[in-house]
C-alpha cells in the first residue's frame, strides 16, 4: 500500500491530461462509496426512521420506489 507522500509524488509526475482527469475519477469513487453506504444503511434498517417520517409528512407513496422497512 502506498503512503500519501508516495501518492502525492506520483500525482506530481502525471502528464497534464491525466492530472486533469484525476478529480473526476476521485469524485466517481467518492460517489460510488456514498451510494454503497446509503444502500447498506437502508438494508440494515438505519434509515427506517426516515422512511417513516417521509410517509407521515407526505402521506402519499414516494415517487421513487422504496422498499418498506419490513421488506428486508
Amino acid at each position: 500500500m502506498s503512503t500519501l507522500a508516495e501518492i502525492e509524488a506520483i500525482i506530481a509526475k502525471l502528464p497534464p491530461p491525466e492530472f486533469r482527469e484525476l478529480p473526476h475519477k476521485l469524485n466517481e469513487c467518492d460517489a460510488e462509496e456514498w451510494d454503497r453506504q446509503i444502500e447498506d444503511d437502508a438494508q440494515s434498517g438505519k434509515l427506517d426512521w426516515l422512511y417513516s417520517r417521509l410517509m407521515e409528512e407526505d402521506g402519499a407513496e414516494p415517487k421513487v420506489a422504496l422498499p418498506t422497512p419490513s421488506a428486508r
